[in-house]
């Protein structure tokens, strides 16, 4: 078992930069990944965790679907106390978002509708009120 570090060594801190480097461009990497690699360090990370290794690694195309795939995958697998924590996390995220985009879209909507409507009704009765009277006193006039 390795030994929890609790401090760097001088000489860990002098190669912090460096090491911080390398990460990032790890994180910011865009070429195709070494999947056989990768999913021998996969099960290599279970193994020393004491689970039982995945049967499958499921490779996505991007976060946006892995974020999805998995509640999915979780529901139609029948996951239980999963499924229940999947649907209400999930149903909460997209409850508000939705919500909240829908409820806006409505709002600007109704508010469009409400003002054009308002606005040619007060124009058309204001305005034949105003012709009345002035064809009235201009008749009247003469």
């Amino acid at each position: 078992m390795p030994k929890r570090i609790t401090r760097l060594t001088p000489e860990q801190e002098a190669r912090f930069d460096e090491w911080a480097d390398r990460w990032i461009a790890v994180g910011l990497a865009t070429a195709p990944a070494d999947r056989p690699r990768f999913e021998e360090a996969a099960r290599a990370c279970y193994r020393y965790a004491g689970l039982p290794e995945p049967k499958v690694i499921v490779w996505c195309p991007s976060p946006l679907v892995v974020a999805t795939a998995g509640p999915i995958a979780a529901h139609m697998l029948g996951g239980g106390a999963v499924d229940e924590a999947v649907r209400e996390a999930v149903g909460g995220a997209v409850g508000g978002a939705v919500g909240g985009a829908v409820d806006e879209a409505v709002r600007e909507a109704v508010r469009g509708a409400v003002d054009e409507a308002v606005r040619e009704a007060v124009r058309g009765a204001v305005g034949g009120a105003v012709r009345g009277a002035v064809g009235g006193a201009v008749r009247g006039a003469v």
